[in-house]
């Protein structure tokens, strides 16, 4: 936990020049999500107003070989993309606008997945 949080405070400064506004770092943690499961439809919480949603690793549990990337779905415009990412890519959006979700992770295969969640400077509320 302490290096994904050092890393967390160190990707604020690369979040402050894309993002439309400036940002601090919330909160953070690390998903391994196992086959079949499922992010359903959502928008986040307070906490979540940006994430950056970074792969560390995709892997097949019992063959050898790098499974297809498991698309994160934003729903842009009405309408749903699939973002495709390999270990090491990242998909930067606002979490409390963008609508974005995931199906389930195909049998045999594990993702191990960063969210680095941040909010503007004058965000009031817990950072939990």
């Amino acid at each position: 936990q302490p290096t994904i949080a050092a890393l967390h405070n160190g990707l604020a400064g690369i979040v402050n020049t894309i993002g439309e506004e400036p940002v601090i770092p919330s909160y953070c943690y690390l998903g391994c999500y196992e086959e079949g499961s499922v992010l359903d439809r959502h928008l986040d919480r307070q906490q979540c107003a940006y994430n950056l949603c970074l792969v560390l690793d995709m892997q097949f549990l019992h063959q050898a070989g790098e499974p297809e990337p498991w698309p994160i779905y934003l729903e842009l415009h009405g309408r749903p993309e699939a973002v495709l990412m390999h270990p090491g890519d990242g998909v930067f959006f606002s979490g409390r606008s963008i609508w974005h979700w995931r199906d389930a992770l195909p049998a045999g295969q594990r993702a191990v997945v960063c969210f680095f969640h941040f909010v503007p400077p004058d965000f009031t509320g817990s950072l939990d």
